[in-house]
């Protein structure tokens, strides 16, 4: 994973957007700007548990970054991104919130969504899973650096890398989380072009106009 391209790969398409703005941002534009941000620190904390060998917490990075994926393309493909995402900015929950369909707008049916033209996301989805809540994934994690009899007695052995990990899945897991963050730029170029052709971006102009903003 290089560094330094993931995160000018983000900042450079997230600046795109921000100049494509001619006008004023509007709700959706903060929250993908929002959405960056946390995807660069990601890349950020993912790298530097590579650096310590931290397999678990590459894990739950990796799965924060399709969390933001994921929130990202169910949320621009609502009616009117702009008003769910002025909600969100407000604090309310997305999971509460009902989508075009009818249904919860829930991480679960956001993958779902964002699965039917990635299918693979589905199955890293279900594995990341395992990774955030304590599951099985965890079990064999304790298994793998286990317990040890020492004296008569049991004794807990930690290991300070994830040596008990196969470099297969530490690949796996990098392609992962690569393909996952530069997914989040598509993502930004995909809103720029769509952004302008929406009836929703022209009535939160118009608010934004009679607000005396633009």
């Amino acid at each position: 994973m290089n560094q330094d391209e993931l995160l000018a790969s983000l900042t450079g398409a997230l600046q795109r957007m921000v100049d494509s703005c001619t006008d004023c941002m509007l709700p959706f534009d903060t929250y993908c700007a929002m959405a960056t941000l946390r995807a660069c620190e990601c890349v950020r904390a993912y790298a530097a548990l590579v650096d310590s060998d931290v397999f678990t917490g590459c894990s739950i990075i990796t799965r924060s970054q399709l969390d933001s994926l994921a929130r990202l393309n169910g949320v621009m493909l609502e009616p009117d991104p702009h008003e769910l995402a002025q909600n969100l900015i407000e604090g309310e929950p997305l999971r509460k919130k009902k989508g075009r369909t009818g249904e919860k707008l829930t991480d679960g049916y956001l993958v779902k969504v964002l699965a039917q033209q990635n299918p693979w996301v589905q199955q890293a989805y279900d594995r990341l899973n395992e990774s955030v809540h304590l599951s099985s994934f965890h079990y064999k994690i304790f298994l793998a650096q286990g317990l040890h009899t020492r004296g008569g007695g049991m004794e807990i052995q930690y290991f300070k890398n994830s040596s008990y990990v196969q470099q297969k899945d530490k690949d796996g897991l990098d392609r992962m989380f690569v393909k996952l963050t530069e997914a989040v730029p598509n993502l930004l170029d995909f809103w720029r072009n769509r952004r302008p052709q929406l009836a929703a971006t022209q009535k939160w102009l118009g608010k934004a106009a009679a607000a005396g903003i633009i």
